[in-house]
């Protein structure tokens, strides 16, 4: 069988740049350098952005679209976040910042060599999706303390946590964190994204959390259930756990989440407006052909023993089990999120937050329940 080997055009700035990568693409093995005068396509093109970034990026865009060059490398001296998200919005699949590091190059040439993603056959992380079956019934609470318990259990950087309320996510406010992006940014160029980039656009919580912000205002419905899919599979390659906030949401981008869910979390509480409306979901899931009985798994939140509805009246209605009931805790709920921190910072021995603890830990096999240290997803992912 022929070697074939990648086709990669080099195009910087600075001359002893130039040579430099072109040093470490022939060490790499697997590339030839394509001559300055060669017209053909690319493979791969690495750039250095010079100071007018917006003539590059128009050329840069053009040459991805005409299919002059299928994938672009791009260096820089600088390397602030406005920089990062054109490079992102452009397409590029990595970013170097200068003075590039060998190994770095290196290790992104042989991604990129050996397939990008495809090159490590990881087991795909659980995607928890969390449905509220109507507004109030602690959909986000529920989301959040989750993923923070997950957390705590697996280690840093093994859970992601994604808002996908578009007009109105709340998640940064309970964690009470700024993002400096969010998915509606980058998902229109969803297709050229991989690993890297999406991590470089993530913000991380004290916790060990990773947050992938909502829009948080209008004019962000447009992004297609295939975008919202691709941004999702791919963090599930990058994490144990994706936590899903859903909200109340039951169009097409929804449709598309609980379809690829590992697990559906119905969020109710015992009031009979609230079972009612749970059932009518159960009907829409009917509708959809989504397969209610196995992944939708119905969890009650603030729940009162001795109260006039029972779980039993709720399982009755749902014809199932309810996975977990949440003890009705609203004053300690209440101080977490308007102080924005998880329950296990403002109360981690009251009940409520040792009954997430003990929900989470329903999800995680034995081999998971490590040391931080353990379960560095970045030593795992990218060593």
């Amino acid at each position: 069988m022929l070697d074939i080997k990648k086709r990669v055009k080099i195009d910087t700035k600075d001359q002893s740049l130039k040579r430099k990568f072109e040093y470490i693409v022939n060490s790499t093995g697997g590339f030839e350098i394509q001559p300055d005068d060669d017209k053909k396509p690319a493979d791969l093109l690495i750039f250095e952005l010079g100071t007018d970034t917006d003539h590059d990026f128009h050329v840069l865009q053009a040459s991805l679209q005409s299919g002059t060059v299928n994938d672009v490398f791009l260096t820089s001296e600088k390397s602030d976040q406005d920089l990062l998200l054109q490079s992102i919005r452009i397409g590029a699949k990595e970013f170097f910042p200068q003075p590039i590091k060998d190994d770095e190059v290196k290790q992104a040439l042989k991604k990129f060599r050996e397939g990008a993603e495809s090159g490590k056959r990881l087991k795909l992380g659980r995607l928890i999706n969390v449905m509220g079956s109507k507004g109030g019934v602690g959909t986000t609470t529920i989301a959040v303390n989750l993923a923070v318990s997950l957390a705590g259990i697996t280690g840093d950087n093994s859970v992601a946590l994604v808002d996908m309320n578009i007009a109105t996510g709340e998640i940064p406010l309970f964690l009470d964190i700024k993002p400096g992006y969010h998915w509606g940014e980058i998902s229109k160029n969803i297709t050229r994204l991989d690993s890297t980039f999406i991590m470089n656009v993530l913000s991380k919580h004290s916790s060990g959390i990773y947050l992938f912000s909502s829009p948080g205002t209008p004019g962000h419905e447009a992004v297609s259930p295939e975008a919202v899919e691709r941004l999702l599979n791919i963090m599930r390659r990058m994490f144990d756990f994706v936590v899903v906030d859903c909200g109340q949401r039951l169009d097409k981008n929804s449709q598309k989440i609980h379809q690829i869910s590992d697990t559906v979390l119905l969020t109710a509480i015992l009031t009979v407006p609230c079972i009612a409306n749970a059932k009518k979901i159960f009907k829409i899931y009917d509708f959809w052909g989504y397969p209610s009985k196995g992944k939708v798994k119905v969890v009650v939140n603030r729940y009162v023993k001795n109260s006039q509805l029972t779980l039993r009246d709720a399982e009755e209605t749902f014809g199932q089990s309810i996975l977990w009931s949440f003890p009705n805790d609203f004053q300690t709920t209440l101080a977490a999120i308007n102080q924005g921190k998880p329950l296990t910072v403002i109360a981690p021995k009251e009940e409520i937050t040792q009954s997430f603890k003990k929900f989470a830990a329903t999800f995680i096999d034995r081999d998971q329940r490590t040391t931080k240290e353990e379960r560095s997803l970045f030593k795992r992912w990218f060593s």
